[in-house]
């Protein structure tokens, strides 16, 4: 039920956007959103679990294809500390395709590759197509409220 009154919130806040900045947004929204989008491939990379976590609401959820969703900053803790430990990470985020700021709320639509090197065996890339929902903090900073992502072509070595 949850995830459907998000993708419901999504559809009516982007029914009427034409792409670029919404007016309810500023140039300092875009730049900090962006700037996110910068730091989550760096705390991947350099397998930061604290790094990727402050990206994150406290009551974040990741919807990842073929796996169960997760709900909190625990939940994701334990599974990245999984991650990091088992295989290295390389992720490559295009620009947003679109982004658009509705008053504490921000809609992030990109494509990416993430490519697992794993401790032992051949490493793999993934193409992905992600929509965010992002949720503006007390403090006027964004943080993922919801990740969702969704494979964009075959994994290829």
């Amino acid at each position: 039920m949850r995830f459907t009154v998000l993708l419901l919130t999504v559809a009516i806040a982007t029914a009427g956007c034409r792409g670029g900045a919404d007016p309810s947004g500023s140039v300092s929204d875009s730049v900090a959103i962006r700037q996110l989008y910068s730091d989550l491939p760096d705390a991947v990379e350099r397998a930061d679990v604290d790094g990727y976590l402050r990206l994150l609401d406290d009551s974040v959820t990741l919807l990842l294809p073929g796996a169960a969703s997760m709900h909190g900053v625990a939940v994701v803790r334990t599974t990245l500390t999984g991650m990091f430990g088992a295989a290295r990470y390389h992720a490559e985020l295009e620009p947003p395709q679109q982004l658009e700021v509705a008053g504490s709320w921000a809609f992030v639509q990109y494509r990416g590759r993430f490519t697992t090197i794993p401790r032992a065996g051949d490493s793999s890339v993934a193409r992905n197509r992600y929509l965010d929902i992002l949720k503006r903090q007390p403090d006027r900073s964004w943080r993922l409220f919801l990740h969702s992502i969704q494979p964009d072509g075959a994994p290829s070595p």
